[in-house]
């Protein structure tokens, strides 16, 4: 009879240590997935919690300023603690919001004159009539909380020569930089240069649009550079961007929803949409809508405000936009009442409301946050503090 060389009393080491493992992988398995929900809806919360909640606008006292420029751009940092003022000349002021200190500076000497496209970028024009797009922005350091100004170094291959040009925007993106432009004839033509990664050369290449625009009033360019926006009047061509060419995909009258004159045209933090400013209080939201599979621009919602806009300003951080309201003078008063309201366009609320403790705005800018904002008075620079508030709006 043969001899068994196995006991079922006798523990196989390695069954055991492989039944160890399986169950470690099954329960880390477990755990990844629990985490990743606890993520989800952790992320869910935030993301909707601005939806339903209001903000409480706290402002500090304000800063004396020896600012005797108007700035083309205004910068403060997501602390709160720094600022900085661009001017149309090239030089710029850093501000501390704290200690109140101030120095200042000047861009290359070749910059004759700045110009702000947005509310981050700056267009310069050097001695030759030349152009180029930059971005400065104010590097914040979370173990100090201060902000240390970063501005881009411009090399001779960034710049663009552009004739005779009346209307100039530009978008500078991770892939490339794009300067668009409009000729005193109304020819528009987009300069563009994909950034380079084995050399330290961008070539620009042109793509012209063969119609002349006349009339235009703004020009406008998408972060991707893919889509350009001209304002003629209370009409609005929409282009597209190939490779070598510009197509205009359609002419839109933006006074079809309310018939009332445009002021202004934003881009929506995204740019997936248009925010059109009126004559009459109002701002609507326009959105590119699929309709018989070709993309028209379309209105799809409206804001109605109670005094006139004064400045518009889309935040950075959410699908919402700033405006400062100034009211006429009142009987017990001669200045200018200025509010300042903060609005989500994905749910038509306004989420903050404040007046503003100065009566002239000379510069206004909001954090790339979106928990603070700025206003430069005659001789005073007052911070707003935006603090989330379980409080439901009005």
């Amino acid at each position: 009879m043969a001899t068994a060389n196995f006991s079922l009393h006798t523990k196989d080491r390695k069954r055991l240590i492989k039944d160890r493992l399986v169950r470690w992988i099954v329960s880390f398995g477990g755990l990844s997935v629990l985490a990743g929900l606890i993520f989800i809806f952790v992320y869910l919360a935030y993301v909707t919690l601005p939806l339903f909640s209001d903000n409480e606008v706290t402002w500090q006292p304000a800063i004396s300023a020896d600012i005797p420029k108007t700035p083309a751009l205004t910068l403060v940092s997501d602390s709160g603690h720094d600022s900085v003022f661009f001017f149309a000349d090239g030089s710029y002021i850093q501000k501390s919001l704290v200690t109140g200190e101030q120095t200042s500076h000047r861009l290359s000497d070749d910059i004759v004159r700045l110009q702000a496209i947005d509310e981050k970028t700056l267009l310069a024009v050097d001695d030759q009539d030349r152009y180029a797009a930059l971005k400065p922005k104010l590097q914040l350091d979370q173990s100090s909380g201060d902000a240390q100004l970063m501005i881009p170094e411009l090399h001779e291959e960034q710049w663009v020569s552009i004739p005779s040009a009346t209307l100039v925007n530009a978008v500078v993106n991770k892939g490339e930089t794009v300067i668009a432009s409009i000729d005193e004839r109304g020819m528009l033509q987009a300069s563009y240069s994909r950034h380079a990664t084995t050399s330290s050369s961008d070539e620009f290449s042109l793509a012209t649009l063969p119609t002349a625009i006349e009339g235009a009033k703004e020009l406008v360019v998408t972060p991707d550079g893919r889509t350009l926006y001209v304002r003629t009047g209370n009409q609005i061509v929409v282009i597209n961007r190939g490779e070598q060419s510009l197509h205009a995909r359609e002419v839109v009258d933006l006074s079809a929803p309310n018939g009332a004159n445009v002021s202004g045209v934003h881009l929506l933090s995204g740019a997936y949409s248009l925010l059109v400013q009126y004559d009459n209080q109002q701002v609507w939201q326009w959105f590119d809508v699929l309709t018989e599979g070709e993309r028209k621009l379309t209105p799809i919602r409206s804001f109605q405000f109670e005094a006139d806009i004064a400045l518009l300003t889309p935040e950075t951080m959410s699908k919402g936009f700033a405006v400062l309201l100034a009211s006429p003078p009142s009987s017990s008063s001669a200045l200018n009442n200025l509010q300042l309201q903060s609005v989500y366009t994905t749910s038509d609320k306004i989420v903050s409301d404040s007046q503003v403790p100065s009566s002239s705005v000379r510069a206004f800018a909001l954090s790339n946050n979106n928990h603070h904002a700025l206003v430069l008075s005659d001789d005073a620079i007052h911070r707003a503090i935006f603090l989330m508030s379980t409080k439901r709006s009005r």
